[in-house]
């Protein structure tokens, strides 16, 4: 029953709500123990009022064009995007061959240099995406940590008016099971929760309240004819 109902508590993969090992509360409750006022919300709030977040985290990009040119104005006018989505059009291009950071691994292996300020003195060659990711191509201009010796890295930083887009291959490194792994705390930390008062809003994963796409959970997203095997297995 458990099993068919859900966990409740659990939640979707990547909810700053769910204790589970792939949610993301841990991270919530780090930003917050850090002096930042966190807000979790499934919908993009106005970003032009003046308790509008400084920070924002997109774990999966589902927004609809309206939302994205919101947020695309809000990092312009000042604002810090942290996204985990290589597809995401806020991401830069993934690397041409695909390459993993599981290829890489352990992460430890990768080139330890890294000119994004905000992590200027943390050991990122600590960084463990337990979960794997992938490395992007920066554009030029762009900083960025974590790199293979060619160019491509796992964290990408790259200006976009008076704001920044903060581009993570993937967010194997924010899970609850991964927080603690490694040096992925003090890099996320120094990500969603640089300074105390620091306004953050983490969005849930799933279709943002408002998107013409609806507003579903994840798991309503798996079709029907895959649950009913699942539950026959």
């Amino acid at each position: 029953v458990v099993a068919i109902g859900g966990g409740g508590r659990d939640g979707d993969p990547l909810s700053p709500t769910s204790d589970a090992p792939f949610g993301t509360s841990a991270m919530v409750a780090l930003a917050g123990e850090l002096g930042a006022e966190v807000d979790v919300s499934d919908s993009l709030p106005d970003l032009g009022a003046d308790d509008a977040p400084a920070v924002v985290v997109l774990f999966l990009d589902l927004l609809d064009d309206d939302q994205r040119d919101a947020l695309e104005d809000w990092v312009t006018a000042g604002g810090v995007l942290v996204v985990t989505d290589p597809v995401s059009s806020f991401a830069p291009p993934v690397s041409d061959e695909f390459v993993t950071i599981d290829d890489l691994a352990p992460a430890s292996r990768l080139a330890a240099a890294c000119d994004i300020d905000a992590l200027e003195g943390i050991d990122v060659a600590g960084v463990d995406p337990r979960n794997g990711g992938v490395l992007y191509e920066p554009d030029p201009g762009a900083a960025s940590c974590v790199d293979n010796g060619s160019g491509d890295a796992y964290i990408v930083a790259t200006d976009r008016g008076e704001g920044t887009v903060v581009a993570v291959g993937g967010a194997g490194m924010m899970v609850n099971a991964a927080l603690a792994e490694g040096e992925n705390a003090p890099v996320v930390s120094a990500l969603v929760a640089p300074a105390e008062g620091t306004r953050l809003l983490v969005l849930e994963p799933g279709p943002l309240a408002g998107s013409s796409t609806g507003r579903r959970r994840l798991r309503e997203l798996i079709p029907a004819g895959v649950c009913r095997a699942i539950l026959q297995l």
